[in-house]
């Protein structure tokens, strides 16, 4: 499958990118825009991090 492209603000930036298919928020942000500031806990809700 083809990447899809897509625009948005982030942090009050017009910002671009294309994601992948399947790919989740958290990745995306990560990967193909360069943003390091989302983080990812435990992914089970006990340390506390999404909860």
């Amino acid at each position: 499958m083809a990447k899809t492209p897509v625009t948005f603000t982030l942090n009050g930036q017009s910002t671009s990118a294309f994601a992948e298919p399947g790919q989740n928020l958290l990745d995306f942000l990560r990967r193909g825009v360069g943003d390091l500031t989302p983080k990812f806990g435990c992914g089970q809700g006990t340390c506390g991090a999404c909860t």
